[in-house]
């Protein structure tokens, strides 16, 4: 059992970077960093260890077992997509991220592929599910209140409720999944055969596979949605429904597959501009220190700062004597973004980074939060 949590969460959504190829821009969302696996770690009742098979090393984060995300990061690049579920879920414009804890699980390498392949999910308990149906009704359509806040009760925290996690039931949606044995240990050291169960497809016998995990329900409904309505599922999917050992989820499916279309339907002009769809500040400004050159106070000074001297907190970037222009450029180079979106980053076609990223460190705040480690402890030129 996890006895703590990382204090830091993911603010915004995650960051881009932005080539230039062949005249053309293309996005690709940046490494997700080591952070994400701790977090992980932290919450999850299994730690390190895979969430279906129950095995693993916990010491080593390296050991066939991968950090999986249940409702995939890629699709975080898709900005009506995102703006969509923010909206619904009751959120600010530009404040989900996918990175989050609540949306990712250790699982074995293998089993970690099909579910990218969507050969298997996770299944939440109906009673989640109608509950937010009930909410989604009560929004009318609006900017989710009522769901955001049927949301919150989900939330797994170790610290206020120990022990509290949600069930989920593994099902899967590829015969191609025949061909696979799933090892469930029931020991971290298995002596004898007792201490493992063996699942033959499709995982029923003697019971479904059920796992308690503290993956919020949302995400888990938002990839299961996904795999039902997508159109190149159609065949594979009605080939499931058509089981016997289905009968008991069909009301659950079509529930999901209910949420996930409202969910992601392509907002309007007026649900765009609703006042309450606000855009999520990354950071707020400090105030300008008295005597600085923001100031009101301030009446020009003989003797120039040292641009990088840390022993007084600045708000504004200077520049050293030779590097104006490349300042002036900074933000003519950087990428317009919505207010309180992770700006992101430009290179060109050789590699060169002709910009910074902000929110890239977590943790951090005001002007600094901008900035690279590399340009907070010294001045940058670009050529």
């Amino acid at each position: 059992m996890p006895t703590s949590t990382h204090s830091f969460t993911p603010a915004g959504r995650i960051a881009t970077r932005c080539f230039l190829v062949n005249d053309k821009l293309k996005t690709v969302l940046v490494e997700r960093n080591d952070q994400a696996k701790r977090r992980v770690a932290a919450i999850a009742p299994l730690q390190t260890r895979c969430i279906i098979e129950q095995r693993g090393y916990p010491n080593r984060l390296n050991s066939g077992i991968h950090l999986c995300h249940t409702f995939g990061r890629a699709h975080s690049t898709n900005d009506d997509l995102m703006e969509s579920i923010e909206y619904h879920w009751g959120m600010q414009k530009g404040s989900l991220n996918l990175d989050t804890r609540h949306n990712c699980f250790y699982c074995g390498s293998d089993l970690h592929a099909m579910h990218d392949d969507d050969y298997w999910c996770l299944v939440p308990a109906e009673e989640v599910v109608e509950r937010y149906l009930e909410a989604m009704k009560a929004d009318g359509g609006h900017h989710g209140a009522k769901l955001r806040a049927a949301i919150e009760l989900d939330e797994i925290n170790p610290q206020k409720s120990p022990g509290k996690y949600h069930t989920y039931t593994l099902i899967p949606f590829n015969t191609t999944m025949a061909n696979t044995v799933i090892q469930r240990y029931h020991k971290v050291e298995p002596t004898q055969p007792s201490d493992i169960t063996n699942y033959f497809f499709p995982f029923n016998s003697p019971e479904f596979i059920h796992v308690q995990s503290h993956l919020h329900p949302k995400f888990v409904i938002l990839n299961l949605g996904r795999l039902l309505a997508d159109p190149d599922n159609e065949e594979m999917v009605s080939d499931i429904r058509s089981q016997g050992y289905m009968k008991r989820f069909q009301k659950t499916l079509k529930d999901v597959e209910t949420l996930y279309t409202k969910w992601t339907f392509k907002l309007d002009v007026v649900q765009k501009m609703d006042p309450d769809f606000k855009p999520f500040i990354a950071f707020k400004e400090p105030k300008p220190l008295k005597n600085s050159t923001d100031h009101k106070s301030y009446k020009g000074s003989k003797k120039q700062d040292d641009p990088f001297d840390t022993s007084e907190p600045k708000q504004t970037r200077s520049v050293t004597k030779g590097a104006e222009k490349e300042s002036v450029a900074f933000s003519d180079r950087t990428t317009a973004t919505e207010p309180g979106r992770i700006q992101t980053i430009n290179v060109a076609a050789d590699g060169n980074d002709i910009s910074e990223e902000c929110g890239g460190d977590e943790g951090l705040e005001g002007p600094d939060a901008c900035l690279s480690p590399s340009a907070r402890k010294r001045p940058r030129t670009v050529k």
